[in-house]
């Protein structure tokens, strides 16, 4: 009997979520997601949609269903969501607005201020959601606050606790932080395969508490600060296969106070970063003749990449990036050199 009851409950759950197509029994996103309920699918179908969003149901899902970009989202002069007038909206408006405490999936939306000249392109106001929070496979452009906004610990609120935050996959352009990230405890958080370029700093995360922290195989460029991280306390933070490249200021600045596990980048030379700086406990680490894009302490940079892993390998290499660790020529190079010389020679 216990057995059925679960059976029943569970089938009961899943009943529960359902799955919307704008347009469809509405024309917009923002009366879909009205009246959608707790884990339900909008799939928006290829269009301009000139609406500002507010989510306020938690463990929603919202797709581009024809593909990344086909849907665009730009934001609107709307007056209110639902109560919640603009002036509550941080930083000067958002073209994608996310409640307090929501678990959210947001997947393949081209996002840009509109005609509201919306500062942010997405923001989330905090609290500790039950559900993962998951940014993937969109462009956010324009922005002159942030492409992502996310503080899980202000006013009061808790900190996003025992949770996922995965901001994988988007593109943020010509922004003034591409993503912005704080205030996460015993979470999991990955920033991985992304493209920020043109903005003030792409990536800036701080105050994470014992966390496990991925910032993988991005393109960080043209900006001031590629990536800044602050705060760091007890927590496993890494970044590899980076190309890190044109930023004024710093390819990587952190005051976390612990060494960030930073190597196997691209700094933008083959040289490595500019290290003026020695790390707490490793004298003499420093590159003064790093060609690369500049970092600070606590940023451990050695060995980095000799070729930048953004770059198409040739059709003969199968088309896959890559590159070289510093000073060690692979088994691969040393082969191919071989023989290219015997036939040189016999040219």
């Amino acid at each position: 009997m216990a057995t059925l009851v679960l059976f029943v409950l569970t089938l009961a759950g899943s009943v529960h979520a359902a799955n919307w197509v704008v347009p469809g029994t509405y024309s917009t996103i923002q009366e879909t997601v009205n009246a959608a309920g707790q884990g339900d699918v909008i799939q928006v179908r290829t269009g301009t949609y000139n609406e500002s969003i507010f989510i306020f149901t938690d463990n929603l899902t919202l797709v581009s269903i024809d593909g990344p970009g086909k849907a665009v989202l730009r934001g609107s002069s709307v007056t209110a969501f639902s109560g919640l007038k603009p002036e509550a909206i941080p930083a000067g408006g958002a073209t994608v607005y996310i409640n307090l405490n929501l678990g959210v999936t947001i997947d393949g939306f081209s996002i840009t201020p509109g005609s509201a000249s919306n500062a942010s392109g997405i923001v989330h106001m905090g609290g500790d959601p039950a559900n993962a929070v998951t940014i993937k496979n969109n462009t956010l452009d324009g922005f002159t606050s942030y492409g992502f906004h996310g503080v899980w610990g202000i006013d009061s609120v808790g900190y996003m606790t025992n949770n996922t935050f995965s901001f994988t996959g988007n593109t943020v352009r010509n922004s003034q932080t591409g993503v912005f990230l704080e205030r996460l405890s015993q979470c999991t958080i990955q920033i991985n395969d992304n493209t920020i370029e043109g903005c003030g700093t792409g990536i800036d995360i701080g105050v994470f508490l014992s966390s496990t922290v991925s910032m993988n195989d991005n393109i960080v460029r043209e900006g001031e600060y590629g990536i800044y991280a602050a705060n760091n306390t007890t927590s496993l933070v890494s970044a590899h296969g980076n190309s890190i490249v044109g930023n004024s200021e710093y390819g990587m600045y952190c005051d976390t106070g612990e060494i960030i596990d930073a190597t196997e980048n691209w700094w933008g030379s083959s040289s490595g970063p500019l290290d003026q700086k020695t790390l707490p406990g490793t004298p003499n680490y420093n590159n003064l003749s790093g060609g690369g894009n500049r970092v600070s302490s606590y940023v451990g940079y050695d060995p980095w990449l000799t070729i930048d892993p953004a770059t198409p390998a040739p059709p003969s290499d199968g088309g896959g990036g890559g590159g070289c660790i510093a000073g060690i020529p692979t088994p691969a190079m040393l082969f191919l050199l071989i023989p290219m010389g015997f036939l040189l020679l016999k040219k």
